[in-house]
C-alpha cells in the first residue's frame, strides 16, 4: 500500500530488533522500498539523533514526476534516478527503486449500467 500511494516509511527501533536478523531485514526492506530509512537505536540519544535525521530528510525532500510510456505491466515498475554531470557527483541522493500502481477496486469498465435489474420480475 505504501508503494502504491508514495508513502515514505521511516523506522526507528531498539537495539533488540537489530539483534533479530529477520526483524532487521524487514525493517530495512520496508523503509528502503518506500524511499525511507531504518534506524536502530542503542540509547535515547540515538533515538533523538534518528528523529533529527528524519526531520532533516523531510526538510530536504523533493518530488520528481514523469509520465511513463503506455505499459501493460500492472505490478511493480522499476525506475532509476541518477545525477548526471561531473559537478553533481559530490551529492548523494536516496530514491525509491520503483513504484507499484494503485489498484482500483472497481474500474469504470466493470460498473453496472443504469437501468432495470435483469434479475427482478
Amino acid at each position: 500500500m505504501a508503494q502504491s500511494t508514495g508513502t515514505i516509511i521511516y523506522m526507528i527501533s531498539t537495539q533488540q530488533a537489530e539483534d533479530e536478523p529477520v526483524s532487521t531485514a524487514v525493517f530495512e526492506r520496508m523503509s528502503k522500498v518506500t524511499g525511507g530509512k531504518a534506524y536502530f537505536s542503542k540509547s535515547w540519544r540515538d533515538e533523538k539523533q534518528a528523529f533529527a535525521s528524519i526531520r532533516d530528510d523531510l526538510a530536504h525532500l523533493y518530488t520528481l514526476s514523469y509520465y511513463p510510456q503506455p505499459n501493460p505491466n500492472r505490478g511493480w515498475r522499476t525506475i532509476t534516478v541518477k545525477l548526471v554531470g561531473k559537478n553533481l557527483q559530490k551529492y548523494h541522493i536516496r530514491t525509491r527503486d520503483g513504484y507499484r500502481l494503485l489498484q482500483q477496486t472497481q474500474s469504470a469498465d466493470n460498473l453496472p449500467l443504469p437501468g432495470p435489474d435483469p434479475a427482478s420480475p
